[in-house]
């Protein structure tokens, strides 16, 4: 073999060690979807949780010019608009194309940038929002940490569940709001955990989160929470409930009865969910009840809408004080309706 043969040999095994290095610098393929967290308890599977995502063709964008058009944008408003498609149509070459709109100086450009990311939900993005997520701007630490939240994948929940486990991280209480985001089952053991600490801040802030969450444990959770010899904490238990079954409609009744100051507005809130049922406690405490009671129990009343919800706003409108009229007043222009515009007519040309 003569040396020209043999470098020629050497000099094609070099290009090709290259060419292998190029196309597999990271061991793995581009525009892999992050693995996915796991929520047995949850409501919906896992495909209408993830975020949607659409091949460019079908939603008719070409992504050559929607790079072109961010990396050109003058505006904070068109970046956040195209950033909102690219989170739709994007993939990891996008991803690099864009990459140097994350040192923009523009408020709210990397922000709306790490947003897409979360929605593409890659490996390669999520690995970019784990490296922002300890940046030193608290803007932008921010915006990656609510993004990991969006990407419902393993790596990112591992993260957001050491920073929401760190007392004095900076960005705890945003790790805590993106674990509900996140509603796997890790991320509803450890909101019940926070929730349970005893410092409001954290605690407020996963009760939250777990309102967030659409599972059996996460509604468990808040029943419990609405016992919490913390008002603040019952009180946002309260604020977030969703469904107002027998059990719990007799707990709320009592609140409202009792006129516990802290609760009873929560209370009322709730009740505004529980549908029709709950129209004859609301009226009470509407016609009735403590002067801030009265302005909540007319708004909770207007939540419920339906024939026997406008009738008692005309009667709270007819009878009740002056305020709770005109938040009466209010909710009935919002229903709308033939028999709502009646009731406001007639009040209109009332003596009263």
């Amino acid at each position: 073999m003569t040396t020209l043969t043999r470098w020629k040999l050497a000099t094609a095994l070099l290009a090709a060690i290259a060419g292998y290095g190029v196309l597999k610098d990271d061991g793995r393929s581009p525009n892999k979807p992050a693995a996915m967290v796991s929520a047995r308890s949850g409501s919906l599977p896992q495909q209408y949780r993830r975020p949607l995502r659409l091949s460019a063709d079908a939603a008719g964008i070409d992504k050559g010019e929607l790079v072109a058009r961010l990396l050109s944008a003058k505006t904070v408003k068109d970046v956040a608009t195209l950033a909102e498609k690219l989170g739709v149509v994007g993939d990891d070459a996008t991803i690099d194309s864009v990459m140097s709109l994350l040192k923009d100086s523009r408020r709210g450009v990397p922000e709306a940038l790490l947003g897409a990311f979360g929605q593409i939900g890659t490996e390669h993005a999520v690995d970019i929002l784990v490296s922002y997520s300890s940046d030193d701007r608290p803007m932008i630490r921010n915006a990656a940490i609510s993004a990991l939240g969006a990407t419902q994948s393993e790596v990112g929940e591992a993260v957001l569940l050491q920073i929401a486990g760190k007392t004095a991280h900076p960005a705890q209480t945003n790790a805590i709001a993106a674990l509900g985001q996140m509603g796997s089952d890790k991320a509803v053991t450890a909101l019940v955990k926070i929730a349970d600490s005893g410092d409001y801040n954290t605690s407020s802030t996963a009760v939250y989160a777990l309102g967030l969450v659409s599972s059996p444990t996460a509604a468990t959770a808040l029943r419990k929470l609405i016992d919490s010899p913390d008002p603040r904490v019952a009180a946002a238990a309260l604020s977030v409930v969703d469904v107002v079954d027998e059990t719990l409609m007799a707990k709320l009744t009592e609140i409202v009865k009792t006129g516990d100051p802290q609760l009873v507005n929560a209370a009322l809130t709730a009740l505004g969910k529980a549908g029709e049922i709950a129209l004859p406690v609301l009226r009470e405490a509407a016609l009735h009840g403590a002067q801030h009671t009265r302005w909540a129990a007319v708004s909770a009343i207007g939540e419920i809408n339906g024939p026997k919800a406008i009738e008692t706003l005309g009667e709270v409108m007819k009878k009740g004080d002056r305020h709770a009229a005109m938040t009466a007043a209010s909710a009935l222009a919002n229903a709308g309706g033939p028999e709502a515009r009646a009731l406001l007519i007639e009040a209109a040309l009332s003596d009263r």
